[in-house]
């Protein structure tokens, strides 16, 4: 099984993604990577020279995977960084789902060249589910 595949869009300001992962926590790391490759034209050479620390919260499993990809752009948006793994963890709370995690990673500089800019996540076909034994996420990413 793959970890993602990305589909051009006929549009090319939009790019559509799923994302798998055998586990909860298997499907935000495949998350993280997608986003790397698709920004960055060669994602493996990020180094994993900051650490982030992150809470998010949701209402639900699928709420909580929408707003973890928008802080993944508001941190390349906003503090210029790009991550390559990530250590996931689960909360239930009574009411909202929250989710931490500690992300790896560095500032996007010279050294990384970009390959698209990820502008916004959409919720045209954005959808979360569980088929069987895996999970798949399905998005679609302004550039």
């Amino acid at each position: 099984m793959k970890n993602w595949q990305v589909f051009e869009d006929k549009n090319i300001a939009d790019v559509l993604v799923e994302v798998y992962g055998r586990s909860k926590k298997n499907l935000f790391s495949n998350i993280v990577k997608s986003f790397a490759c698709i920004l960055i034209a060669d994602a493996d050479q990020i180094k994993k020279k900051i650490e982030k620390r992150i809470a998010i919260e949701g209402d639900d499993f699928s709420q909580l995977v929408f707003n973890f990809v928008e802080n993944l752009i508001y941190q390349k948006d906003v503090f210029s960084l790009i991550f390559k793994e990530g250590v996931f963890s689960f909360d239930k709370e009574k009411v909202k789902k929250k989710l931490r995690a500690s992300l790896f990673g560095q500032k996007i500089d010279q050294d990384l060249q970009i390959n698209t800019d990820i502008k916004a996540l959409t919720m045209h076909k954005f959808k979360v589910e569980k088929k069987g034994d895996f999970y798949k996420v399905v998005m679609v990413f302004d550039l």
